[in-house]
Order: C-alpha cells, then sequence, then structure tokens
C-alpha cells in the first residue's frame, strides 16, 4: 500500500513515528481549560485512566518485589559461597530486576502526579495512592 503511494514516492509525505507525537492529555493544561465545562469528561475519562496506571504499576511493583524477595532466597540456599561467578550473575539478575522496579516507580509517580492535578482535593481526602517509599 504504501509502496505505491505516489505522493510518498515523490516526497510529498513525511512519515514520523507515531512514538514521538507528544499526546496533549487535560492534566497537562492550565488550570483554566481544565476548568472548562466541555472538559470535564475528558478529565474524568484521563483520571480513570491515570488510576488504572497506578494500579498496574503498584501491582507491578509488588510483583517484581516478590520476585527479588525469591531470588535473594535462592541465592542464600544455592549459591552463597560458590564462588564470584555465580555471585556476580545473581547480581546482575536482581539489578535487571530492580531496573524494572524503579521503572514502574516511575511510571506511578507520573500517574499520581497527574491525579494530584486533575483532582487536587485528593489530597484532603483519605489517600488511595501515596507517595511512598516504593523503589
Amino acid at each position: 500500500m504504501i509502496a505505491g503511494n505516489p505522493a510518498l514516492e515523490e516526497g510529498l509525505v513525511h512519515l514520523q513515528d507515531v512514538t514521538s507525537i507528544p499526546l496533549y492529555l487535560p492534566s497537562t493544561f492550565p488550570v483554566h481549560i481544565r476548568d472548562e465545562p466541555r472538559m470535564k469528561s475528558i478529565c474524568e475519562k484521563e483520571k480513570r485512566l491515570r488510576e488504572a496506571q497506578a494500579d498496574d504499576a503498584l501491582n507491578e511493583i509488588q510483583r517484581h518485589r516478590r520476585v527479588i524477595q525469591g531470588l535473594w532466597q535462592f541465592k542464600k540456599i544455592n549459591v552463597s559461597g560458590t564462588g564470584n561467578r555465580p555471585n556476580t550473575q545473581m547480581l546482575t539478575l536482581f539489578n535487571g530486576i530492580q531496573e524494572k522496579v524503579n521503572r514502574a516507580a516511575n511510571r506511578y509517580r507520573r500517574a499520581r502526579n497527574a491525579l494530584l492535578i486533575l483532582d487536587p482535593d485528593a489530597q484532603s481526602k483519605p489517600p488511595r495512592f501515596r507517595e511512598a517509599e516504593i523503589s
């Protein structure tokens, strides 16, 4: 389909990677724009999206922490005292999983910050999503 498109072949159309296009969500807009009546439904949709994003990130952090705990128990029982190579391999594996925890923690923080922007009154309510020591 693309190869037969004359506009593409002549260079009239520029293809862009969709991952590089910024996505403007209501949390990035100033307050006076978010407070517009027409923006309320869009803000609610982003709020639901960000709550799900925060939930997913917390679940991922929890899952990876369980894996790390299991690795340390495995290392303690099976690898300790067997030399540098197995210990280094376990440490490399641990660091890779810890990096995944850090990425999930950053995703959680971004979602939480967006939620606080979308609903500033949420700070006075009992917190569902807290800024905790998650990394």
